[in-house]
């Protein structure tokens, strides 16, 4: 956990340019001072990731894990950015992301998708009649 308390932007907050998270009312984010917990609190070393979404304006940063939370089925990860400002971003884009099975199998030597090889094998067939 980072040694400042997190701040969350609110909508137009000119200290966090750009799109950041925003809660509403009563769904504020807690620290460990302040979330409850009914198991006891131990040390945990801060987990750290790197973007790797290779269209991302943050692609090879490092960051520390504010929080990682599922949130409407999607694996989301809080930061905070250099400026100290909470922001958000799928674990799929992230080093902390579970690797697509076909592409980790593959090791890179296949040159085509599943769904590309389907579609070419449907218009060779309809080349054949």
């Amino acid at each position: 956990m980072p040694s400042t308390p997190c701040r969350v932007a609110t909508p137009g907050d000119a200290s966090c340019p750009g799109p950041s998270v925003v809660f509403g009312a009563g769904h504020e984010p807690t620290d460990h001072r302040t979330r409850r917990t009914t198991a006891r609190h131990y040390a945990v070393a801060p987990q750290r990731f790197r973007i790797t979404h290779s269209f991302h304006p943050q692609t090879g940063k490092e960051f520390e894990v504010a929080e990682r939370r599922a949130i409407r089925g999607q694996d989301v990860v809080f930061y905070l950015d250099p400026d100290g400002c909470l922001r958000s971003i799928s674990a799929s884009f992230t080093s902390l992301g579970v690797p697509d099975a076909v592409v980790v199998l593959g090791a890179g030597r296949s040159r085509f998708r599943t769904e590309d090889v389907l579609i070419l094998q449907r218009l060779l067939e309809d080349l054949r009649r």
